[in-house]
Formats: structure tokens, sequence, C-alpha cells
């Protein structure tokens, strides 16, 4: 896993850096599985919203890194969002992101409904839950009320 803090990381260049030196294989010597999720703190859309192309090259570099998926919390919301390329368009090669912001802020509205959009709320808080296989990766949201309302698996890319 790699986790990049959005506080100007990819302005100074950091980002690249870290997603650069993990293709190259400096994560303590093993072979990341290609099941392995990424947190940068924004992507192309989130919340409805699009962020520009400030992650653009960021994003592309996970591509072709062969990430799986991508986990963000800055929202105060939970969204699903399918496979997408930089611009927050659907890809089928693209990465899925999960928004997990649910754990106890008061929810943001979620804006207008992106093309990627696999499920979105904002008013459950609650945890997702990921389990990492092999050639794929499972998911569930499930809300403090015990009830699961988004589940399902990812597969991942071929290394």
């Amino acid at each position: 896993m790699i986790s990049v803090a959005g506080d100007g990381s990819v302005a100074s260049g950091r980002v690249k850096i870290h997603v650069r030196l993990w293709r190259r294989g400096a994560h303590g010597g093993r072979t990341p599985s290609p099941c392995s999720p990424r947190s940068p703190c924004d992507s192309p859309q989130g919340g409805g919203q699009p962020y520009g192309n400030e992650y653009a090259a960021f994003w592309n570099d996970l591509v072709a890194a062969r990430a799986t998926l991508v986990l963000n919390g800055h929202e105060h919301i939970y969204e699903h969002l399918g496979p997408m390329d930089a611009e927050g368009n659907q890809a089928r090669d693209g990465l899925s992101q999960f928004i997990v912001g649910t754990g106890g802020e008061d929810h943001e509205g979620v804006g207008v409904e992106g093309p990627s959009v696999i499920y979105r709320n904002d008013y459950a808080f609650g945890v997702l839950k990921l389990t990492l296989h092999a050639a794929f990766v499972t998911y569930a949201f499930q809300g403090t009320d015990g009830l699961t309302v988004d589940k399902g698996s990812i597969h991942c890319p071929a290394v």
C-alpha cells in the first residue's frame, strides 16, 4: 500500500517519486500484490465533483503500475466509483475508487452524480471492509446499524 498526503506532495513531485519507487521494487524487497490499494488524498473525482488535472499524472502512474483501487477519506460521505481514467471518465483499465469519510464527522452533500458512480450515500456512518486476495479484492461497506449496503469484488489486473 502507498499512502500519500494531499499537502502539496504532487506539486513538489514527491508523489511521482513514491509511485516510481514502488514500480522499481523499493517496497521492502517484496513484490507487491497486483491487488494493492493506493491511498492518495485526492483523485479525479469525488463527491460528484471532478478535482481537475492536479493528480492526473499520479493517477496515470498508478494505472501504469497496475494498481487496482484508490482509497480516500477526505469527503465526509461514502462513495464507490467504478474504474475510471485520470479525467474521471469510465475506463475498463482504470482505477476503482472508494471515498470513505464516514467515521464520525457530519456528512457533506454528494453533489451531481458522475459517470463512474456505483454507489453513494451521505447519511450512513460506517466502515469499508477490504479483503485482499492474489487476484481480486472483496469489499463491503457496513453501516453502524449493521447493514451492508455496498459489497462485491474487483478483479486485479494481471501482472
